[in-house]
């Protein structure tokens, strides 16, 4: 299904206007679903993810960029969604801390403000086991006071520093910490999310979770914080956001994915800044060498200062290799002057 297709209702796009958020069940298929934590279960674990788990993992790709969950997105911003982060979260029974209630917008600070998440469960998720709660109609309200965090048997606490940077090139030093909104218990509504369920709210609207009192239930959940593109994004962390459709996938002309795009790192850095100009011409060409050879020479194996965006395969077995993200300039035939 392409993006295109719009998974939500007109009912359910009014519903996310008017509240700040819309529940939305079976955006994955159960095999969808078992496929993810069957995944994680077993991947190594001796890369930390932290919030770039689209960039390094092929299944938060395929969830990032799910038709339902991108697509929903993409209808809801209005525009093109590019990912800003991922973020597993899973919630062990018996104490699993919570977050405490925040609006995104406080650590994603965006200019102008389309900030966005999708909030997917991947078990069962209610009250009991720590499940999503909102404050329904908070995203009119403006960004709300915050304090850190103070009761860890409850929500994680934390604090750390983070650079920033304006569209300007301006740098400086910002404190996060875990944000907590002092809100009256009357206004939250907790919600019950079934498996493969999900939740878009706004970058505005108020919502956390509490700490997972279940004997034997976990409460895992995959979230995804995304932009309409050409929004800035001000945390240095996380500013080279990756649009959806472009990057990820490849369609034919019937609009059915064919093959995920493969990320490779780069083992040379030969790639430089392009500013916040938009893309404005694609340039194809042929290669005469192998595609191995080619691979390594463009992520920067022979030291050649040259590197593109795609090296697309002339085999199935090679398919699409992503080098240079698209907000980076490629260095095409060697360093541009």
């Amino acid at each position: 299904m392409p993006l295109s297709n719009r998974p939500l209702t007109p009912a359910q796009v009014r519903y996310y206007e008017e509240f700040g958020y819309v529940a939305v069940e079976g955006l994955l298929a159960e095999e969808e679903v078992a496929a993810f934590l069957r995944h994680e279960a077993e991947r190594p674990k001796d890369t930390p993810y932290n919030l770039h788990g689209h960039c390094l993992d092929e299944r938060y790709r395929y969830l990032a960029a799910h038709p339902a969950v991108a697509g929903g997105a993409q209808q809801l911003l209005q525009g093109p969604p590019a990912v800003v982060q991922t973020m597993l979260l899973d919630k062990s029974p018996a104490g699993g801390q919570g977050i405490a209630l925040h609006q995104d917008c406080h650590y994603l600070p965006n200019e102008p403000n389309t900030l966005m998440a999708c909030w997917l469960a991947l078990t069962e998720t209610d009250r009991g086991n720590g499940g999503l709660c909102v404050v329904p109609g908070s995203h009119r309200l403006g960004l709300q006071a915050a304090h850190k965090a103070k009761d860890p048997g409850e929500h994680a606490v934390w604090e750390n520093r983070h650079a920033m940077r304006d569209r300007q090139g301006r740098e400086w030093q910002e404190t996060l910490v875990s944000f907590e909104i002092d809100v009256d218990p009357e206004r939250i509504r907790y919600l019950t999310v079934p498996r493969g369920g999900g939740v878009f709210f706004t970058g505005m609207t108020i919502h956390g979770s509490y700490a997972n009192r279940s004997e034997n239930r976990p409460r895992i959940a995959f979230a995804v914080h995304y932009v309409h593109r050409g929004t800035w994004v001000l945390r240095e962390d996380v500013q080279d956001t990756m649009p959806v459709l472009s990057l990820w996938c490849v369609f034919n002309r019937e609009d059915t994915m064919l093959y995920p795009v493969q990320k490779v790192n780069m083992k040379q850095p030969y790639f430089g800044s392009r500013g916040d100009l938009p893309v404005s011409l694609v340039v194809v060409h042929y290669t005469a060498g192998r595609e191995q050879g080619d691979l390594e020479v463009l992520r920067g194996g022979m030291d050649r200062l040259v590197s593109v965006h795609y090296l697309v395969g002339r085999h199935d077995g090679f398919g699409i290799k992503a080098l240079v993200l698209e907000s980076k300039a490629a260095w095409h035939a060697g360093k541009s002057q």
